[in-house]
């Protein structure tokens, strides 16, 4: 599995690339935030959210996942993919990720949408029953209040949490 890293353009700093499903060939899709988002800087809520998939068609589901994610909170960043071991030996590796994005949507709105993502991708509540997770979609941080404080000691959060830290600070030093 290739990692790949979402970027910023140096010259269009209100848009971001998001990978493709051809991820090996380092092809990038092109998501624009909407200038209004830009500028409404108040009563905007920070959200950040884990992806997670372990089903043999993990490498689609996530990228459908992204898609969606792209079309409905424009300027969503995304951490590299990447795979991890299940915390239980005998379930299969976990491809994960971890986005963060602005939106007007309260948190009720939000988490139904996820969940929505989850079913529609085939989640069942035997899913985790039988160790096939097709989507997992958690809200780790909701503005400054740690919805999951569990899920912040797992690496594979905090790896994708640093990285967005990495790109934050980067495209802010870039702006000045």
């Amino acid at each position: 599995l290739t990692i790949v890293r979402p970027v910023y353009s140096g010259s269009d700093r209100d848009s971001i690339y998001a990978p493709t499903r051809h991820s090996k060939s380092n092809r990038y899709r092109y998501c624009p935030k909407k200038s209004a988002i830009n500028n409404e800087k108040y009563n905007m809520n920070r959200v950040i959210i884990s992806i997670a998939s372990n089903t043999p068609d993990k490498q689609d589901i996530m990228t459908n996942c992204i898609n969606t994610l792209c079309r409905e909170y424009p300027g969503i960043l995304f951490s590299s993919c990447y795979n991890s071991r299940a915390l239980n030996p005998i379930h299969p590796d976990y491809l994960n990720a971890v986005a963060i994005f602005k939106t007007k949507n309260d948190y009720e709105a939000v988490y139904s949408h996820l969940k929505m993502m989850e079913t529609e991708a085939g989640r069942t509540p035997e899913s985790k029953k039988t160790n096939q997770i097709p989507l997992d979609l958690d809200i780790i941080i909701w503005n400054k209040e740690v919805k999951k404080p569990r899920d912040l000691s797992y690496e594979f959060v905090l790896k994708g949490i640093e990285e967005l830290a990495k790109l934050q600070k980067r495209n802010k030093y870039a702006e000045q």
